[in-house]
């Protein structure tokens, strides 16, 4: 509900409807500040399900030396949470997230980090403060000045630049040319946003903007997020003992899963995921409470969310994170070289951990989708595709292992002083794992049988709902006559005179325009409204004008329901009692589909109906909008 610091509160009952600013493009602050001396800090998203700190150097998710001396400067409090998903349950799914950006120029490639992985090497710096410091924008807080131009519930902005050489901590020498760090000559203006809406409470998003300030035209441009999991209940003493089999991550590609809408359909999300082995079952089950751990039965996964120049290409990598050092798990997949095609030697004693620039733009650059973890112990040596892993590792690396992956999108050219966005989403999904003993499964090389019993159902819907809130579908953003691409469903049909005609169809749109919008549906305006004292009492007069009209951003439909109003002494959710409500009244008309599990089930294709449309559809007699004998509420399931 939506508070306001008055006696009185009136809150909306909505479907889903919003009208949100417009989004700006971020300008960096304090391009002359000193930069012998950067202020590292983080901010933390805890708006939604999904909690993450983002840091003022480039990283997300994980602990970061260079901020804890510093605290969160967003709100001046420090969190524990890594990834925490759901919010509270001490339950991470990621160590740590970070941003590679390479190049090619006259003495070969060049890369950038946030972190790299392997020696904590960090190339991105933020500026000193306050230049340095998150900038922080909510559209809960109309009164504020920066309300205009905020974006979500909870906008984080912060900058940073890979420009500096020396003098500064975790800039170390490159691994082969042992030469010191050579920047792109780029800055970054980060932008991340999150929500607590139903729809919209399992991702946050992120948007970058890396502008060319250097002297030269970049070239051959990859960019890339890395991505070190860590899923597992986690206790913050460090006296206890943790549960999980040390360690037991997997992770895998999801291209495409069958649309929630219409199952008959795919959804294209391109998802790099990653979750706990066998979700932590306590005694041969699953269970939520948090004594002495919870199970990690979910899901998370990085989604890139920016279109991709023509000739692009889009690539998965992961590797065993080998922080032993043992030569025998220097091991990632490697696509085996047809005819005539060069094989990439990484010099490094293996394939896995992507040393030194060189071997950090190949795996940015290289175009391969890696197989699934889980797969790792099928390839074998006459595999057609695969080079075939060291066999001494394949089932332990198969069946959980400690890995890192990169998803990563180019090739971009980015001119002296040009800007090139890049938007992706860190989503999670519950209820992934749903057979506590599925394990046995992935350690008995039944591969089939451990993938029937995971569900991506709901990391792919809330995937799917990041694009949408990215580049919000049926909307013509820049004004061009293109809206997107749609499907259209059919939700009733009647057998005539020997053939099926369709009488009900839904179009359903499900890809926008291309040109983002960072638009979630929210409640739609709050009314206006006056307060008259009265004896013993309190006269409300309010204009609703535009709570009742505005229209959803994904339904472009009117789907207002009512209002709430609330009395109290103060605006604390505890204090308030409803003394009002103003339902507007309407039915949800359900479906029968034969297709649905065993036996079929009833489904809700349409937005509700109100009495007066369910009447003129299902009434008595020549004129059945008249029958006002007709009552919804007497059909149901036994009796449709």
């Amino acid at each position: 509900m939506r508070h306001f610091k008055v006696l009185l509160v009136i809150t909306l009952l909505v479907a889903c409807s919003s009208s949100m600013a417009q989004r700006r493009e971020l300008i960096p602050a304090g391009k002359n500040a000193s930069v012998s001396t950067p202020t590292y800090c983080r901010a933390f998203h805890s708006i939604g399900k999904l909690c993450c700190s983002v840091y003022n150097s480039g990283g997300f998710g994980g602990w970061d030396y260079r901020s804890t001396t510093t605290g969160d400067c967003a709100v001046g409090d420090r969190h524990p949470d890594r990834g925490g998903y759901p919010k509270g349950s001490r339950i991470e799914y990621l160590l740590a997230g970070d941003i590679w950006v390479g190049a090619m120029d006259k003495d070969g490639a060049i890369v950038s980090v946030t972190w790299d992985g392997d020696s904590h090497n960090s190339e991105f710096y933020p500026e000193p403060l306050p230049f340095g410091a998150f900038e922080q924008r909510s559209i809960m807080e109309p009164s504020a000045p920066e309300y205009s131009e905020a974006i979500s519930e909870e906008d984080f902005l912060t900058s940073y630049r890979d420009t500096f050489t020396t003098g500064l901590p975790g800039l170390t020498l490159d691994y082969f040319g042992q030469r010191p760090h050579k920047p792109l000559g780029l800055e970054v203006i980060q932008g991340t946003y999150a929500w607590s809406y139903s729809y919209a409470e399992d991702f946050i998003l992120f948007d970058l903007q890396l502008r060319n300030i250097g002297d030269d035209d970049l070239h051959m441009v990859y960019i890339g997020v890395m991505i070190n999991p860590r899923a597992s209940y986690v206790h913050y003493d460090p006296a206890m003992i943790f549960p999980d089999r040390t360690p037991g991550d997997l992770c895998g590609f999801l291209p495409v899963h069958p649309s929630w809408r219409d199952p008959q359909s795919l959804d294209t999300i391109k998802l790099a995921w990653h979750a706990d082995d066998d979700g932590d079952p306590v005694q041969g089950r699953f269970t939520d409470r948090p004594a002495p751990y919870r199970s990690c039965t979910g899901v998370a996964g990085i989604r890139i969310l920016s279109g991709l120049p023509s000739g692009s290409r889009m690539s998965y990598n992961w590797w065993v994170n080998n922080v032993l050092g043992d030569l025998l798990y220097e091991f990632g997949p490697r696509r085996r070289p047809g005819p005539g095609q060069p094989f990439w030697r990484f010099h490094t004693g293996g394939s896995g951990m992507p040393r030194g620039d060189r071997n950090k733009y190949h795996v940015l650059s290289n175009g391969e989708i890696d197989y699934d973890q889980a797969y790792t112990a099928t390839i074998g040596p006459n595999h057609p595709d695969w080079l075939d892993p060291p066999q001494d590792i394949a089932l332990d690396v198969a069946d959980g292992k400690s890995v890192m992956y990169l998803l990563s999108v180019g090739p971009f050219f980015i001119p002296k002083g040009a800007t090139q966005s890049f938007a992706f989403a860190y989503v999670a999904g519950e209820n992934f794992h749903t057979y506590p003993q599925n394990i046995g499964h992935l350690q008995n090389q039944q591969i089939d049988l451990y993938y029937e019993n995971l569900d991506f159902s709901d990391i792919a819907k809330n995937a799917v709902w990041a694009g949408w809130v990215y580049d919000n579908p049926g909307v013509d953003t820049d004004g061009d006559g293109y809206y997107g691409e749609y499907r259209v469903s059919v939700v009733d049909s009647q057998f005539i005179d020997g053939e099926w005609i369709v009488t009900e169809a839904d179009t359903n749109w499900y890809k926008g325009d291309g040109v983002p919008d960072w638009r979630a549906a929210g409640p739609p305006p709050a009314p206006k409204f006056w307060l008259t004292p009265t004896l013993n009492g309190i006269h409300v007069r309010f204009n609703g004008h535009l709570s009742e009209t505005t229209k959803d951003i994904f339904s472009n439909i009117v789907d207002f329901e009512g209002y709430r109003v609330y009395i109290g002494r103060d605006d604390r959710e505890s204090s308030l009692s409803m003394v009002a409500s103003f339902d507007r009244e309407n039915f949800d008309k359900y479906v029968f589909n034969p297709g649905i599990g065993v036996n079929g089930d009833y489904e809700v294709h349409s937005i509700p109906f109100t009495l007066e449309e369910l009447r003129c559809l299902y009434g008595d007699g020549s004129e059945p909008c008249e029958d006002m004998d007709f009552n919804p509420l007497r059909f149901t399931a036994q009796r449709p």
